[in-house]
């Protein structure tokens, strides 16, 4: 973010997957501090804020258990994609996201941004189908060795 290298690609987007997501705020700040400081160093009129350009551009994916992106949902709420951590054992569903949301009262807006809005949007993809209620009773299928 702070070499400016997005700007030379001006439609490209760019997503942090598969890293969690909690540890995205510190560093970011940590970057737009580190941006204003050596400010005289080179011509800032080119680089912007390394927050600003990565609320404007990129993604992050977080999962279900992140809660910290739950307590910052007006950080994280038009920039953090729910992904899966399946078939991992200790993986949560799309369920617990929202258990957990409903949990920290993350607004509805922001569930539907986390849960699905972002991710069309970073791959442009039309909503075509809503899951409405949880199964109960599922148990996937054991592979044969």
């Amino acid at each position: 973010m702070q070499t400016g290298w997005l700007e030379k690609f001006p439609r490209l987007k760019a997503a942090v997957l598969e890293s969690n997501a909690s540890w995205l705020p510190l560093i970011l700040a940590r970057s737009s501090n580190f941006s204003n400081l050596f400010a005289f160093q080179r011509d800032n009129r080119l680089i912007r804020d390394p927050v600003e350009v990565f609320n404007e551009r990129c993604f992050i994916g977080f999962e279900s258990d992140e809660t910290m992106v739950y307590r910052l949902w007006d950080v994280f709420q038009d920039i953090a994609i729910w992904s899966s951590d399946y078939p991992h054992h200790d993986a949560e569903d799309a369920w617990e996201g929202l258990r957990h949301m409903a949990e920290l009262g993350v607004p509805a807006t922001a569930q539907q941004k986390l849960l699905g809005e972002n991710a069309r949007r970073l791959y442009g993809i039309e909503p075509v189908m809503a899951v409405t209620e949880r199964i109960e009773k599922y148990e996937p299928a054991i592979l044969p060795w």
